[in-house]
């Protein structure tokens, strides 16, 4: 073979080479535009993982308990909470616990107990809503047991909690089931929530295997009074008479 042949193979060699190599850039650039894929992958997963680090959490525990006075011959008041979520302007509504749980709210007063409703890894923020939903309310009275009607069983009102990285917040949803309770003329129960609430933040939590929550330290908030009127609205310092007559027409609570 001579030289000029030689030549002339290395040149076409050479020219097959770089028309590959084009060839498989020009492959890769349509598919990370078509496919989606990044070039810069290992560079993409590190900025992901730093935005998460960066959305830091605390641990929210909402508790449940009752201040009532005497109630004579009611002997329990049990309450099915079926939800609960909390609320701010930069997430909306959060989930804080989606586990039906019932409470016998009489039992929780004669035990002077704070019981753990839910709890979760919440954003870092200021929550000013809070939603209970309670989907029944029983009542035992002299052996007897019967539901109660509710206004609405969407429990809402605002609230002051504020959630810190890393550390615990306690709303403490206290429910006064006197101030609560309503007996119409024919022997039904209305149930209409009257409730104090406050907040803690950098709180120290304990919460024992019965789900008794023990709470010291950090810094309380404001206490809230609320309380539903007939028509299921949630009303800052305010609570049903106990006086009214009141009446139950299917499902809607009226004034006599």
């Amino acid at each position: 073979m001579d030289n000029k042949t030689i030549i002339t193979l290395v040149v076409v060699i050479g020219a097959l080479v770089l028309l590959g190599g084009g060839y498989l850039l020009y492959t890769n650039m349509s598919t990370d535009t078509q496919g989606n894929y990044s070039v810069n992958n290992d560079t993409n997963q590190n900025v992901n993982e730093q935005n998460n680090q960066n959305q830091a959490t605390g641990t929210l525990y909402v508790t449940i308990t009752d201040a009532a006075a005497n109630m004579g011959s009611v002997s329990a008041v049990s309450m099915t909470v079926d939800k609960v979520e909390v609320y701010n302007n930069a997430q909306g509504w959060i989930t804080v616990s989606s586990t039906p749980k019932t409470f016998n709210l009489l039992e929780l007063k004669a035990k002077s107990q704070a019981m753990l409703v839910a709890s979760a890894d919440v954003p870092v923020n200021s929550y000013n809503q809070i939603r209970v939903s309670a989907s029944k309310i029983l009542v035992t009275e002299a052996g007897k047991v019967k539901e109660a009607a509710m206004p609405s069983g969407q429990i809402t009102f605002e609230t002051n909690m504020v959630v810190y990285g890393n550390t615990n917040s306690v709303a403490r949803v206290d429910v006064l089931a006197d101030k609560s309770l309503h007996k119409t003329k024919d022997g039904s129960f209305i149930f209409a929530p009257v409730i104090t609430f406050d907040s803690s933040s950098n709180a120290t939590v304990i919460v024992d295997t019965n789900n008794v929550v023990t709470v010291s330290g950090g810094a309380i908030n404001p206490t809230i009074h609320v309380g539903m009127n007939v028509g299921g609205e949630m009303k800052t310092n305010f609570q049903l008479d106990q006086s009214l007559e009141l009446l139950i027409n299917g499902p809607v609570i009226e004034l006599k």
